[in-house]
Parts: C-alpha cells; sequence; structure tokens
C-alpha cells in the first residue's frame, strides 16, 4: 500500500532519506553485495541490496512514486530466476526507466551492446573496485541526465529546446516541501521544481519568476495561504497561474475554490495523487501530453 503524506516527524535521517540517492543492488553472491553495500553507503549512498532479480523487479515496481523509488540500479548478469538482462527487458516492457550498472565476469561485447539499448549504461567487471564502481555510477547518472533532458523536444529531425514549467510548492513545514519537491521532479514531464517554508518569499518570487504553478499550503504563520492566493488572483501577471491548494481541512478547500484555487488536495495524500493533480492542470503548459500511466 502507498504511504499517505500527512506531516512529517522532525526525526534524525526523515530528510536525509528524501535527498539522497537511492541505488538498488541485485546480486546473488553475498560477498559481493555487501562489498557495493559499503563501497555506496561510504560514498553517501542509500542503498537497498536484494538478491534476485525477482525481488529487484518487484522493489522497483513497489517503489514507484514514493520516497523510496530507486535512483539507479546496479545489476547482476548472471542470477537464478531472473538474470540481469531480463531483468532490464521487463523493466522495459513496463516503461520504467531509470540509469543501470551490470556487473559481470564474462559479459560479451553482442550482449552488452543489447543492454545498453535497453538503457544499460555500461559493465563493471569483478573483482569490484571501489574507485571503478564509483566512477561509474557518478558517469551513468551524468549520461542519463543528458538522455532525459526534459528540455529538449523532437520536431520532425529537428531538436527544439522547450524552457520547462517553474513549479513552486509553498509550506511552513520543510519536510513536506522537501517532499513534494523530489516526487514532483521524477515526474516525466517538463517541470523545474523548487520550493519555500515562507509565504512572504513565495509572493515576492511569484512576482519574479512567474510560476506555471503553485502548490500553495493554506495554514501557515504571518501570511496564510488565503492571502497569497488573493494576491496571485488579484496580479494581472499572476492571474493564469495555476494553484493546486494542498489542506488537511475540507472547510479550507471550499474557501480556497471560492478565492481561485484550480483544485484542492486534501492531506492524507499519496505521491500518486499529487502527481497525477499536478500533471492534469499543467498538461499541454509543458509541451508534453499528461498520460495518467507514467504516474502510477
Amino acid at each position: 500500500m502507498e504511504q499517505r503524506i500527512t506531516t512529517l516527524p522532525a526525526q534524525p535521517g526523515v530528510i536525509e532519506r528524501m535527498t539522497k540517492r537511492h541505488v538498488l543492488v541485485a546480486e546473488d553472491e553475498a560477498h559481493a553485495r555487501l562489498s557495493l553495500s559499503v563501497i555506496l553507503r561510504k560514498a553517501d549512498y542509500r542503498v537497498t541490496t536484494v538478491e534476485s532479480g525477482v525481488q529487484a523487479l518487484d522493489a522497483i515496481v513497489n517503489a514507484l512514486g514514493t520516497e523510496q523509488a530507486v535512483d539507479l540500479l546496479v545489476t547482476d548478469l548472471q542470477m537464478d530466476g531472473l538474470t540481469g538482462p531480463e531483468l532490464i527487458e521487463a523493466l522495459t516492457q513496463r516503461e520504467i526507466k531509470l540509469p543501470m550498472l551490470v556487473l559481470t565476469g564474462y559479459g560479451d561485447r553482442d550482449t552488452m551492446e543489447a543492454l545498453k539499448a535497453n538503457g544499460c549504461f555500461t559493465c563493471v567487471e569483478k573483482p569490484l573496485e571501489p574507485g571503478d564502481v564509483l566512477k561509474s555510477i557518478d558517469e551513468a547518472f551524468a549520461d542519463w541526465a543528458k538522455r532525459e533532458d526534459p528540455g529538449q523536444q523532437a520536431i520532425g529531425n529537428k531538436r527544439l529546446s522547450v524552457a520547462p514549467t517553474k513549479v513552486l510548492v509553498v509550506d511552513d513545514d520543510e519536510a513536506i516541501v522537501r517532499l513534494i519537491v523530489k516526487a514532483l521532479s521524477r515526474v516525466p514531464m517538463n517541470f523545474k521544481v523548487d520550493g519555500t517554508t515562507s509565504a512572504f518569499e513565495a509572493l515576492m518570487r511569484i512576482g519574479k519568476e512567474g510560476p506555471g504553478l503553485v502548490c500553495l499550503d493554506v495554514n501557515m504563520p504571518g501570511l496564510d495561504g488565503r492571502e497569497v492566493l488573493r494576491a496571485i488572483r488579484n496580479d494581472t501577471v499572476g492571474g493564469a497561474m495555476k494553484v493546486l491548494v494542498v489542506s488537511g481541512y475540507p472547510d479550507d478547500g471550499e474557501d480556497m475554490r471560492r478565492l481561485g484555487a484550480d483544485d484542492v488536495l486534501l492531506k492524507p495524500f499519496t505521491v500518486t495523487e499529487l502527481t497525477k493533480r499536478v500533471g492534469r492542470l499543467l498538461s499541454g503548459a509543458t509541451g508534453d501530453r499528461f498520460e495518467e500511466k507514467n504516474l502510477n
């Protein structure tokens, strides 16, 4: 069951879990799993290890749209049940895209070329050397960022640079801001997401940056969401801006709709619910066609 977001407790590790890159290691040899876990944790990655391709596929699918979503897969080539190539093919068939590395001691060129066609970045040969592993992962993330550059869209045989739609998240709870920013940053649409815990700062940035959408909390100290929304709707520049209100109180939703909110999302909510609402509001403004299958 997908985690529902209310507010997050101010406990050690919460923000850390949301901001560190998450690497999933699929390796059937216990000593190799342990070695990779130590190497990656020392390099400040979050690490999950599994011993089979089947477990890896389940972990990736179940974490989609949550703060536990996998940022990079490191998989052994030969495993019982589901091999590395079969795992990569299964992800491709499900339209799950993420950077991938393959571990092997006996990979061949044809196999690696086929894997690269399905999104695999490179092969890391055993025995594992920490420097080689970390260099390959850094290069994989850099290569993936180039491949998935949301500011590039194809028109015929040409490439057209499209400026990303800015999304501003406004909530006095820093943990909620970071979680929403990270969740929306994963959406396969042309977004540039940022956040603030200050309503006053939000108004200044709205006037200066002109975001396409504001994800707005209602009850905040000093200046609340109602006043921010009134300012947006009374301003000639901000009048066309989309506003998604996030609140734990149904009555707030009715009030904010009357003030001009485009949609209201009640707490608790899931990341999937959040991304679907944002996708619908901004479909077309981003140059993308919104499809729910991309957010599930």
